[in-house]
C-alpha cells in the first residue's frame, strides 16, 4: 500500500478552508482567496490525472462522473425553480435555467448577454472541460 502525499493533503485542506473563507462574502478575504483556491484543485486534478483510456472510454467515464450529476441537478433546479416561480414568470424562468444549464455559470451575468447563475455545480460542468482539455494537451 501507498503511503498518503501529505503535501497534496494540505494543499486540499488549504483550499477548502479557502472555499469556506471565499463563501463569506467578505470582500477583502475573497481579493486573496478566490486568485488561489480553484486553481488549487486543478492542479490536484492534474496530479491526479492518469491517461490510460482511449478518448472514447475516456469521455463516457468522465461524462458519467461528472456530467451525469451534472445535468440531474439541472433538471432537479429546472422544476422546482420553474414551480415555484409565479404564473407569468414561469416560462421565462424555464428559459433563464436552461440557458443557465447549458452555459455552466456559476454566478449571474448581464454582459454582453443576461445568463442566470446555475449556482455551485457549475464546478462539474468545468471539471469535465478541463479534464478532456487536459487529455488533449497531453495526447
Amino acid at each position: 500500500m501507498h503511503e498518503r502525499n501529505r503535501t497534496i493533503d494540505i494543499a486540499r485542506g488549504i483550499a477548502m478552508i479557502s472555499i469556506v473563507l471565499g463563501h463569506l462574502s467578505n470582500s477583502a478575504i475573497n481579493q486573496v482567496v478566490f486568485t488561489y483556491h480553484l486553481p488549487i484543485f486543478f492542479l490536484i486534478s492534474g496530479y491526479f490525472f492518469h491517461d490510460t483510456d482511449s478518448n472514447k472510454l475516456f469521455i463516457w467515464k468522465k461524462a458519467k462522473q461528472l456530467l451525469v450529476p451534472y445535468y440531474f441537478t439541472c433538471i432537479l433546479l429546472i422544476l422546482l425553480s420553474t414551480l415555484s416561480a409565479e404564473p407569468g414568470f414561469r416560462k421565462i424562468n424555464l428559459l433563464n435555467y436552461i440557458y443557465a444549464s447549458l452555459y455552466g455559470a456559476g454566478d449571474s451575468y448581464t454582459k454582453p448577454f443576461y445568463i442566470a447563475s446555475i449556482g455551485a455545480i457549475w464546478f462539474l460542468w468545468a471539471t469535465f472541460w478541463g479534464e478532456l482539455t487536459l487529455k488533449m494537451i497531453l495526447k
